[in-house]
């Protein structure tokens, strides 16, 4: 069985801040493998989905039912109304100070000094030593004279820094972030791997899936690098509608991963 599954198509009003409902499925939404869009909208703002991005639960209950799938092959949370699972609670008596004597066996007892004896022993007079003769005082040693300071250095010229060349088209204040493909489709309708090319837009720019299938570039302009990237997801959670979520590999060809995020600037391609 094809695990063939979409992340939400939820849109977010500019001037509100409500949910705007789609009219119709998106323009690559596959009506004859996947189950009625409509129903799978409406269960997953249900499930409140669109909060839970990138978590167990989203990976189990948020993507689109095969056509010949059931709710019950799902875990039960995964059906709205169905209250989510309680995990065990730690027995409160089953609790201990957090000291294991096997562990830090307490320390043993130093044997007490012995007493000293009442009677103190004969000590012989130690003769005093005879007195040295007091030294001649050394002779007085002239203060060298102090070196001449030396002559401040000559303040470098200022070097000139070349203006960023900005490009009209250029979309700035955004930041990228990357995401793992997890082999489910993107609300595109398309399944990819970490090493493609693909990016997440904003649910503000992705507009109902009608920018799927173009492609974007993205610079960084810390270092000038710059990387094509197709549209195939929508990124419900970016930090502004600038903001760009790639994946492995698009991410890394502009910096590195164990960065998390950086500035982008993008533009149509």
């Amino acid at each position: 069985m094809y695990a063939f599954t979409v992340f939400t198509l939820a849109l977010a009003s500019l001037a509100s801040g409500l949910f705007v409902p789609r009219h119709g499925s998106p323009k690559k939404w596959d009506t004859a493998r996947l189950e009625d869009y409509t129903v799978f909208h409406d269960r997953y703002q249900a499930l409140d989905c669109q909060d839970k991005h990138n978590t167990d639960f989203f990976k189990e209950c948020c993507h689109p039912l095969l056509a010949n799938e059931t709710l019950a092959s799902r875990p039960a949370e995964c059906t709205p109304g169905t209250p989510a699972p309680v995990s065990d609670v730690e027995d409160p008596q089953d609790c201990d100070d957090g000291n294991d004597d096997s562990v830090n066996p307490p320390a043993a007892i130093a044997p007490a000094p012995p007493t000293p004896s009442s009677e103190a022993p004969s000590v012989a007079p130690t003769p005093e030593p005879a007195p040295a003769p007091s030294p001649e005082p050394p002779a007085a040693v002239p203060a060298p004279a102090p070196a001449p300071a030396p002559a401040p250095a000559p303040a470098p010229a200022p070097v000139p820094v070349a203006a960023p060349v900005v490009d009209s088209n250029d979309n700035t204040g955004g930041f990228a972030t990357y995401f793992y493909q997890n082999g489910v489709a993107g609300a595109c309708g398309t399944v990819h791997s970490d090493s493609d090319f693909v990016a997440a837009l904003d649910s503000r720019i992705y507009n109902g899936g009608q920018h799927c299938g173009q492609h974007v570039n993205i610079r960084n302009p810390a270092n000038g690098r710059s990387v094509n990237v197709l549209v195939a997801d929508m990124c419900p959670t970016c930090a502004s509608p600038n903001s760009i979520d790639l994946s492995v590999a698009a991410f890394n060809a502009l910096g590195d991963a164990a960065q998390g995020t950086f500035p982008i600037v993008w533009n149509w391609a």
